[in-house]
C-alpha cells in the first residue's frame, strides 16, 4: 500500500489573515436577523449589520449610517441607550440589551 504525503500547511501572512478574519466576522454578523451595531466613544456608528441596513431601507432612512451619531442614524432607538453606552465606556463592563421598538402609530 502506497502512502500519500500529507500536504504541508502554508503559513498565512498576517495581512491576509486579518482580511480573512474581517470577511468571516462580516459574514457571520450579517447572517444574523438581529440588529447589531458598534459605536465609538463619541457614540458614532462604526459598524452595522445587514439587518439594520435592510430595516433602514424599509423605513426610507439613510442606509449609510457609518460615522453618524447613533440617534441620528438610528432615530428609532430610545434616548436612554446613550446612558447605557456611557456606563459601558466608563466601567468597561459587557452589556446586553433586548428591546422592542415601536415604529409609527
Amino acid at each position: 500500500m502506497k502512502r500519500k504525503a500529507i500536504p504541508k500547511r502554508r503559513a498565512i501572512p498576517k495581512k491576509e489573515s486579518v482580511t480573512i478574519l474581517d470577511s468571516l466576522f462580516q459574514t457571520t454578523i450579517d447572517s444574523s436577523m438581529d440588529w447589531i451595531h458598534i459605536i465609538d466613544e463619541k457614540k458614532h456608528i462604526v459598524f452595522v449589520n445587514k439587518a439594520i441596513v435592510n430595516f433602514l431601507q424599509q423605513l426610507g432612512l439613510s442606509t449609510q449610517p457609518l460615522g453618524k451619531p447613533l440617534l441620528e442614524a438610528l432615530p428609532f432607538l430610545p434616548k436612554e441607550v446613550l446612558d447605557e453606552y456611557d456606563e459601558i465606556f466608563s466601567t468597561g463592563k459587557v452589556f446586553f440589551a433586548e428591546r422592542s421598538v415601536k415604529i409609527g402609530g
